[in-house]
């Protein structure tokens, strides 16, 4: 079962002490969606659909390791690297490593960015809530549950954003802007209902008003023209 026969997508080729291979990459292509989505639905390609070869070719005889690209009908890179470039690459690499790592040391101590990492879900949402009370305050929508942060707090916020990793800061922001968001659209929305319910309001009290209004004078007239009325009936009882 560990051995498989090779697609014609794949071929590889060994003589003598050389090793080479080949692989094709048909419709190969990179979308990338919204932060804190796994939704591919409407996600935008970061790198269209293409047809790449990529040649890799292993020569001990000359210490040599030969990588060639080519997309389409045209070759985009050729690299050729000796032993001895890709031991001082390695060690390179290994330096870079180290010196990230002595600086993450110095942005965050050790037994900290343990107790962070040894319940991460916890940790993000102490952050969430702790950038949220940020965004509310610098955005001037604080309610009266939201207490601004002290500076142990943006202390505490800053040491979360320095030992959690990328991807999950952003993630965890693009879900409170999300809520701040939905929250925001819910308050315009119940403000104009209250509006629309004022005028409403507003408009009953003033038909009620003519109604009542109307009604007096209509009982004011009729008043008037019944005594003109009895007066006018009775002018010869008074000669």
């Amino acid at each position: 079962q560990t051995f498989r026969e090779r697609s014609d997508m794949q071929e590889v080729s060994v003589t003598g002490m050389s090793m080479y291979k080949l692989l094709r990459l048909n419709g190969f292509g990179v979308c990338m969606s919204a932060a804190g989505s796994s939704s591919l639905k409407g996600a935008e390609y970061v790198l269209s659909p293409l047809i790449a070869s990529l040649k890799l070719a292993h020569v001990p005889s000359d210490q040599s390791l030969r990588l060639r690209v080519e997309v389409g009908t045209e070759e985009v890179a050729e690299l050729a690297l000796l032993r001895s470039q890709v031991k001082h690459l390695w060690k390179v690499q290994a330096a870079c490593f180290e010196e990230a790592a002595r600086i993450q040391a110095l942005l965050v101590p050790p037994e900290e960015e343990r107790s962070i990492h040894a319940d991460a879900a916890t940790s993000l949402a102490e952050y969430g809530s702790l950038y949220e009370r940020h965004l509310v305050w610098e955005r001037r929508i604080a309610g009266k549950h939201h207490k601004p942060l002290s500076r142990p707090d943006i202390n505490r916020m800053f040491l979360l954003e320095d030992a959690l990793s990328a991807r999950l800061i952003a993630r965890q922001r693009w879900l409170v802007e999300s809520k701040l968001e939905a929250a925001s659209e819910e308050a315009v929305r119940r403000h104009r209902q209250a509006g629309k319910t004022r005028v409403q309001e507003a408009q009953k009290m003033s038909n009620l008003w003519q109604r009542m209004t109307g009604g007096q004078r209509a009982g004011s007239d009729t008043g008037l023209s019944s005594s003109s009325s009895s007066s006018q009936a009775h002018p010869s009882g008074f000669e």
